[in-house]
């Protein structure tokens, strides 16, 4: 007897995770390894170009910086870009036929952030971006197994202890990059310093926060640092005549530096800052020239909006160009817009607040 079997039909949801979920991670995925390998034809063709200059000048210096090349580009791109990938990340495309998975998957992934970050603060010395309050109470809530305070403990510390942190580490980057480039005066030279700072930067934001960006979003930031870096490639006259800008000035690729962070942060978490000086964290002006006194008071092109505060008596001279830490003055704690920073903007002195007592300098002869 023939033994009919009918064909089980499928829910509107299994349907659309069979064809469509599919098929658009798989494009994401190819995507992603497109623009990686993109970063990797960047970082992979200025090495050769560099080396190959280097052979033109002595062919025995060649043979040693082709060597070095490869080693820059193992440890430089291939392991930044490995422990990015290679780290996990909360599923937050969620819908009726993954919630589950998804529920479990993020719990997981909690728990072993949490153990991550207990486990380095136990074990090493001079880590200062985890307080070690917030750092016990994760220790009670893991150990008493309450996911809830789990949750509250970890968004207060991303808050706290990682977001200010990455705001830091932002800002050094972008120093470095600046100061390099404006070194270097090599198109070649200048792109790969971009490239290579900048997956550095994803790298240690993504360790400091414990999980990476899903891979949608994470193509999107590798598609900012391939634009970073060929447009620290194309740019050498584009910076020069102006006079006065933050510290993109310094250096071509430099601009790229915040935006990234400022990518990546978004990407992470959608509270990330898009101000620079928020809460009074010091930032740094730089301008061709040294003309901001002790302590003066500097106002962009909106005037009296952002009052900037210069926290030290003199400028640091860098190059032929002098740079200045500043602070937003006054009742001003939400920061100043990045674009009222750019290179190009105006400024001007206001005046020299001097205190009550007439005890301290300030300000300058004009």
């Amino acid at each position: 007897m023939k033994k009919n079997v009918e064909e089980k039909k499928m829910t509107l949801e299994e349907y659309e995770e069979k064809y469509s979920r599919p098929q658009n991670v798989k494009l994401t995925k190819t995507l992603l390894y497109s623009f990686m390998s993109g970063v990797g034809i960047v970082v992979g063709t200025c090495l050769f170009l560099v080396v190959l200059k280097i052979y033109d000048i002595n062919l025995y210096a060649g043979y040693i910086a082709t060597a070095v090349a490869v080693i820059i580009f193992i440890f430089a791109y291939l392991r930044p870009i490995l422990k990015i990938i290679n780290t996990k990340y909360f599923i937050t495309n969620v819908d009726s036929s993954n919630a589950r998975k998804a529920q479990k998957h993020n719990k997981m992934l909690r728990e072993e952030i949490a153990d991550k970050m207990i486990d380095l603060k136990a074990k090493t010395e001079g880590v200062g971006f985890y307080s070690d309050e917030l750092i016990g109470k994760l220790a009670i809530a893991r150990t008493t197994k309450n996911d809830k305070e789990l949750k509250n403990v970890l968004t207060n510390i991303y808050n706290k202890d990682v977001k200010p942190a990455c705001n830091k580490m932002i800002n050094e980057y972008a120093l470095k990059v600046g100061f390099t480039t404006a070194i270097s005066q090599s198109e070649r030279l200048d792109s790969l310093f971009v490239s290579v700072y900048e997956l550095q930067l994803i790298k240690n934001i993504v360790f400091m926060y414990g999980y990476r960006p899903s891979d949608a979003k994470l193509l999107k930031i590798y598609r900012t640092v391939i634009v970073n870096s060929l447009t620290a490639y194309g740019v050498n006259t584009a910076t020069k005549g102006f006079g006065a800008g933050v510290v993109k000035t310094l250096g071509k690729g430099i601009e790229g530096i915040p935006i990234l962070g400022q990518a990546i942060g978004t990407v992470i978490d959608s509270t990330y800052p898009t101000n620079v000086g928020i809460g009074g964290e010091p930032f740094y002006l730089v301008f061709k020239d040294d003309w901001i006194g002790d302590s003066e008071i500097v106002v962009g092109e909106l005037n009296e909006a952002y009052p900037i505060h210069h926290l030290e008596s003199h400028g640091r001279n860098e190059g032929t160009n002098t740079v200045y830490k500043v602070a937003m003055w006054g009742s001003v704690r939400t920061g100043i817009p990045k674009e009222q920073l750019f290179s190009g903007k105006r400024f001007s002195v206001e005046y020299a607040p001097v205190p009550g007592e007439l005890s301290r300098k300030a300000g300058t002869v004009r």
